[in-house]
C-alpha cells in the first residue's frame, strides 16, 4: 500500500466536504438532538422506571399527606360613600385607591380582627389552635436533654398561639385593579374553611360598623362642645351690629349686610335714572328721524295712530280708483275730476295728522329730558347726605361688626348642620364594604389533588430519568453513534455491527454461538453489515492494502469475534482470505474455530514454516494462523523478530485479504508493533463502552508508530439500522458515507 508516514498522520477530512466546514464539525444541524434522542431511547427502560417510581411516590404522598380545603369570600369596597375613608364628608370625593385596598388587606389579617374571631369561636381552648405544638428545634432539644423543655402556657399565650395559627391559614388578594378583595382560608376540614372565611368577613364588616359608630359619637360630642363655645360669640357680634345701627341711624331695610335706607334709595334712583335716560334717548331718536324726513319733503313713518292708518288706507284706495278712471276717461270727465279732488283732500288730512303726531313726539322727548334732570338732582342730594363724616364712620363700624357677625353665624350654622348629620349617622351606620360572594363549601380538597399530583409525579420521574441518562452519557464520554465518533475522533466510521440479542442467539450468547449464527444466516442485517464493512475497508485501504489489522482500545470490545466474522464473510464471497491471531496474551481465535478442527499452531517466535503455521477451514476457503503456546512476556520478542515480516510477506503473496487479530492497544504493545508491518489498521470500538479519550490515545499510539488507521468500526451497536446509516432507511447516514456519496 502506497501510504507515506506523513499521510498517515494527517487528520481525517471526509471527501467532498463543503468549503469552510472545519474537520470535526457535524454536517447535520440536528446531529446533537438526534444523538440525545437515541440516548434517551436506549435508556427507555430506566426512564420508564423513574416515571413509575415518581407515580408511586405520588400515590404514597396522596395516602400520607393530610388533606386541606380552601374556601374564599369576596368583599367589595365602596369608594363612593362619604364615610369610606372616615366619618368626615370632606373626603367624599376621594376614591379608594390601591393604597387603600392594601390597607384593607392588612386589616383583614390584623391581630385585632383575628383575635375577635378567636374569641368568638373559643379557638384558644381548641387543641388544634391553642394547644402546645413544639417545633423541631424544641423537640430535638428535648431529646438531647432527655426531658421535654418547659414551655410557658396560659390564656394569653394560648390566644396568641391561636391567632398566629389562624393567620397562617388566611390569604388575601386583590382581584385585578378592581375594589374586590378575596379572602381565602385553608383549613384541615371543608366545614372549618367555609366557617373561618365567613367569620373573618363578618368580623371585618362588624368592626367597620363599630368603628364608624365610635367615630360618629366622638364627632357628636366634639361638635356639641364647639357649639357651646361659638354661641356666646355669635350673640355678642349680632348685639354690636344692632347697637351701631341705632347709634348712627343706619336702619336696616333688608337682610343684606351693611344695608341702610339711604343706600336702598340710592340704588332705586340709580335704576330709575338709567330707565329715564333710555326713554329720553329713544324719544329723541324718533323725533329727530321724523323731522329729518319732513325737511327732505317726505312723509315720516309715524306709527301709533289709528286715524293715520285709516287715512293712509283711504288714500291708497283713492289713488287706485283715479288710476282706473284715467285709463278710460279724460281729465275733464266728471268722475275723474271728482276722484282727483277726493285724493287731494285725503293727502291734506294725512299731512295734518302726521304733523300732529310729530309734535306729540317732541313733547314726549321734552318730558323724558325733564324726568332725567329731576332724578339726577335727587341723586345728587342723597349722595351728599351719604357722604357726611358721621355717616361714613358709622357705616365703617357697621361693616366691620356685620362681617364678624357673619363669620360667627356661618361657623355656628356649619357646626349645627354637621351635628345634625352626625346624629343621623349614629342611627344608620353602614360599613364601607359588603360581601358579594359568600364562602362556598369545598367539595374536594385543594391539596393534595390527584389530578395534579399524579401527573406531576410522573412528569418529575420522567425528567429525573431523562436528566440522569443525559448527564451519565455526558460525564462518561462514551461513543454513541457514527456522527459523534467522526466529529470527535477525526476518523471515518467504516460501519456499525449490530448487537445480537437473546432473540438471535438464544441463551447461549457466546462467540461460538455468534459464529454459528453467522454461518447459518447469511442474509441477516448482521452478515450484511460485515459485508459492507469489508467493502468499506477495501475502499479506504486501496487495491494494495491486503493485510488489515483488527484491534481495539481495551479488552471486551469484540475485536476477535469481528475479525473471525469478517474473515468468514470474505471467504464465503470468493475472496482468498487468511486469518492471523497475533493476540498472544489472550488468544481466542482457536477457541472460536475449535469446532471446525482448527487447532493450536506454531507462530512467528517458533520460526515455523508457512505449512506448519497455517490451518485450513474444512468448509470454507479460509486459512487460519492461531497463536501457539507462546504468550506472556515472550509476545514482544516474537513480534519484533523477522518471522513476522516473513509470515506476512508469504500470506500477502498467496491471499487476497489477510486479517490480523492483535491484542488491545492500551493493554499490550502487540498492536503497535504489528501496525508497522500491516497495510492498514481498523480500530474496533464498542458503542457505549469505549471512551473517546481511550480511542484518541490508541489512535495517537498507532500514528506515532507509523501505522495507517483507515477507520473505525462501531461494534455492539443497538439493533436500529436507521441510526447508523444502514440501507434499510437511507435517510440517516454517517458523515463519511455522506461525504463519499457527495464526492462520487
Amino acid at each position: 500500500m502506497d501510504v507515506t508516514p506523513h499521510e498517515s498522520l494527517q487528520p481525517y477530512a471526509p471527501p467532498g466536504m463543503a468549503p469552510g466546514l472545519e474537520a470535526g464539525e457535524p454536517v447535520a444541524g440536528g446531529a446533537g438532538a438526534g444523538r440525545m434522542l437515541r440516548t434517551i431511547w436506549r435508556s427507555r427502560l430506566l426512564i420508564a422506571g423513574c416515571a413509575v417510581l415518581g407515580l408511586g411516590l405520588s400515590v404514597g404522598a396522596l395516602a400520607v399527606l393530610p388533606a386541606s380545603y380552601k374556601s374564599g369570600v369576596s368583599i367589595l369596597l365602596d369608594p363612593k360613600r362619604a364615610d369610606s375613608l372616615g366619618a368626615n364628608e370632606d373626603f367624599a370625593s376621594i376614591a379608594v385607591d390601591s393604597g387603600k385596598v392594601a390597607d384593607v388587606e392588612q386589616i383583614l389579617i390584623s391581630s385585632r380582627l383575628l383575635e375577635k374571631v378567636v374569641r368568638d369561636d373559643h379557638l384558644a381552648d381548641d387543641p388544634a389552635f391553642g394547644g402546645l405544638s413544639p417545633g423541631l428545634p424544641r423537640r430535638l432539644l428535648g431529646l438531647l436533654a432527655g426531658t421535654r423543655a418547659p414551655v410557658a402556657d396560659g390564656p394569653a399565650i394560648r390566644t396568641e398561639r391561636a391567632v398566629d395559627r389562624l393567620g397562617r391559614m388566611i390569604r388575601t388578594a386583590r382581584v385585578g385593579l378592581t375594589y374586590v378583595i378575596t379572602v381565602t382560608v385553608t383549613a384541615p376540614t371543608a366545614r372549618a374553611a367555609q366557617h373561618f372565611a365567613t367569620a373573618l368577613a363578618d368580623a371585618y364588616i362588624a368592626d367597620q360598623v363599630a368603628t364608624k359608630y365610635a367615630e360618629a359619637r366622638a364627632d357628636g360630642a366634639w361638635l356639641r362642645t364647639r357649639l357651646e363655645q361659638i354661641r356666646p360669640e355669635l350673640v355678642a357680634s349680632e348685639a354690636r351690629v344692632l347697637s351701631i345701627r341705632h347709634q348712627y341711624g343706619l336702619f336696616q331695610t333688608d337682610n343684606a349686610p351693611g344695608s341702610t335706607m339711604n343706600r336702598q334709595r340710592l340704588a332705586e334712583l340709580t335704576s330709575e335714572l338709567v330707565r329715564a335716560q333710555a326713554e329720553a334717548a329713544q324719544a329723541g331718536a324718533r323725533y329727530s328721524q321724523a323731522m329729518d324726513t319732513i325737511k327732505a319733503g317726505g312723509m315720516p313713518d309715524v306709527g301709533g295712530s289709528l286715524m293715520l292708518d285709516t287715512l293712509r288706507t283711504s288714500t291708497v284706495d283713492a289713488e287706485r280708483r283715479l288710476a282706473d278712471l284715467s285709463t278710460v276717461y279724460g281729465p275733464s270727465y266728471p268722475l275723474r275730476v271728482q276722484a282727483t279732488r277726493s285724493l287731494a283732500t285725503l293727502n291734506a288730512r294725512v299731512r295734518t295728522e302726521t304733523m300732529r303726531l310729530t309734535l306729540a313726539l317732541r313733547d314726549q322727548y321734552d318730558s323724558a329730558q325733564a324726568r332725567v334732570q329731576s332724578v339726577q338732582a335727587l341723586l345728587k342730594q342723597i349722595a351728599g347726605d351719604e357722604a357726611a363724616a358721621d355717616n361714613v364712620h358709622g357705616r365703617a363700624l357697621l361693616n366691620e361688626a356685620e362681617r364678624m357677625a357673619q363669620v360667627n353665624r356661618t361657623t355656628y350654622e356649619a357646626a349645627l348642620n354637621r351635628l345634625h348629620d352626625v346624629e343621623q349617622q349614629e342611627t344608620r351606620q353602614r360599613a364601607e364594604a359588603g360581601i358579594i360572594s359568600p364562602a362556598p363549601f369545598p367539595e374536594q380538597p385543594s391539596f393534595p389533588r390527584p389530578t395534579l399530583l399524579l401527573p406531576a409525579g410522573t412528569a418529575l420521574g420522567l425528567c429525573v430519568g431523562i436528566g440522569f441518562t443525559l448527564m451519565r452519557s455526558l460525564l462518561r464520554g462514551r461513543l454513541e453513534d457514527a456522527d459523534q465518533a467522526e466529529s470527535r475522533l477525526q476518523l471515518p466510521v467504516l460501519g456499525a455491527i449490530p448487537r445480537l440479542g437473546r432473540r438471535e442467539l438464544g441463551r447461549d450468547r457466546t462467540a461460538s454461538s455468534l459464529l454459528s449464527y453467522l454461518l447459518a444466516n447469511s442474509a441477516t442485517p448482521y452478515a450484511d453489515s460485515l459485508r459492507r464493512l469489508r467493502l468499506a475497508i477495501r475502499s479506504r485501504a486501496g487495491e494494495g492494502g491486503r493485510v488489515v489489522q483488527i484491534t481495539s482500545c481495551a479488552p471486551g470490545e469484540g475485536k476477535s469475534t469481528l475479525a473471525v466474522g469478517l474473515s468468514i464473510t470474505a471467504s464465503r464471497s470468493g475472496v482468498r482470505t487468511a486469518l492471523v491471531d497475533f493476540d498472544l496474551h489472550h488468544p481466542s481465535v482457536r477457541l472460536m474455530l475449535e469446532d471446525a478442527g482448527i487447532g493450536e499452531t506454531e507462530v512467528v517466535a517458533r520460526a515455523g514454516t508457512f505449512s506448519t503455521a497455517v490451518s485450513r477451514h474444512p468448509d470454507l476457503p479460509l486459512c487460519v494462523v492461531t497463536a501457539g503456546p507462546c504468550g506472556g512476556r515472550q509476545s514482544e520478542p516474537s513480534l519484533e523478530g523477522a518471522g513476522l515480516q516473513v509470515l506476512l510477506a508469504e500470506l500477502r503473496a498467496q491471499f487476497d485479504l489477510v486479517i490480523v487479530d492483535t491484542a488491545p492497544i492500551l493493554a499490550a504493545s502487540d498492536a503497535v508493533l504489528a501496525a508497522q508491518a500491516v497495510d492498514a489498521t481498523v480500530l474496533v470500538c464498542a458503542v457505549q463502552s469505549a471512551s473517546c479519550e481511550q480511542v484518541l490515545r490508541a489512535i495517537r499510539a498507532l500514528r506515532l508508530a507509523g501505522g495507517h488507521v483507515c477507520g473505525l468500526v462501531l461494534n455492539k451497536a443497538p439493533n436500529t439500522p436507521a441510526s447508523y446509516g444502514y440501507p434499510y432507511q437511507p435517510r440517516r447516514e454517517s458523515l463519511w458515507h455522506r461525504a463519499t456519496a457527495h464526492a462520487a
